[in-house]
């Protein structure tokens, strides 16, 4: 196994010293970087002939050795960076539980996550509470959905077919209105149909219900 070695050169380009160990077939390198390669010569480069970015062996702050080379990059080590940006944390309570919250996270909601999370629920409880006190919901039993099947012979109100079980769809969209002159029954292809265009279906429904579920 051959070793590398590096030896110096000068860059025709900046006049900087450099070490390269990628001289082979007799050529010599002739430049320090690959922006001092792309400029002519006397030109200054962008990144005045430098090759690589600065590096930092120890922290600035605790003087801590750095082992990876991405750290290096960085003059202060993961450690001293977050509690830098930890002193830079502005936090303030939550009105709610008084517990602190920080701007990092999501600095719109005035509520911590917790309570944002009760909020949610409550909120759901509450809706679900005035849905329940509807007695006009309970009643699409399965009761009724046999007997709107039954009416129309198990076919679907639209296409005919009866080899499946048909979907009880509410004609005006209103899942709270289950009388028996807003409820049809269709297939599940026809009833995916009803999602779009809802004024035409639901002119169509009426019509097909004030004929006693005839099929056009």
């Amino acid at each position: 196994m051959s070793i590398i070695t590096k030896k110096k050169y000068i860059c025709q380009n900046c006049g900087n010293e450099f070490e390269s160990g990628r001289e082979c077939a007799g050529r010599t390198p002739k430049f320090c970087s690959r922006a001092c390669a792309g400029y002519k010569k006397g030109n200054i480069p962008y990144n005045a002939g430098t090759s690589e970015l600065q590096k930092y062996d120890k922290c600035v702050e605790c003087g801590k050795e750095k082992t990876s080379a991405r750290s290096k990059l960085s003059d202060l080590c993961q450690t001293c960076s977050n509690k830098k940006r930890a002193q830079k944390t502005v936090y303030y309570a939550c009105p709610k539980c008084g517990k602190p919250k920080n701007e990092r996270g999501r600095s719109d909601r005035v509520l911590c996550n917790s309570c944002a999370r009760l909020e949610v629920w409550k909120n759901f409880f509450i809706e679900f509470g005035e849905l329940c006190a509807n007695k006009d919901y309970f009643g699409f039993t399965p009761t009724l959905k046999k007997a709107i099947r039954k009416s129309q012979n198990y076919k679907c109100a639209f296409c005919g077919d009866n080899k499946k079980t048909l979907d009880i769809h509410h004609i005006d969209y209103d899942k709270t209105n289950s009388a028996e002159n807003n409820l049809i029954g269709l297939c599940r292809k026809c009833h995916m149909k009803t999602n779009f265009n809802r004024d035409y279906w639901k002119e169509k429904c009426q019509k097909i219900k004030s004929h006693g579920n005839l099929i056009e």
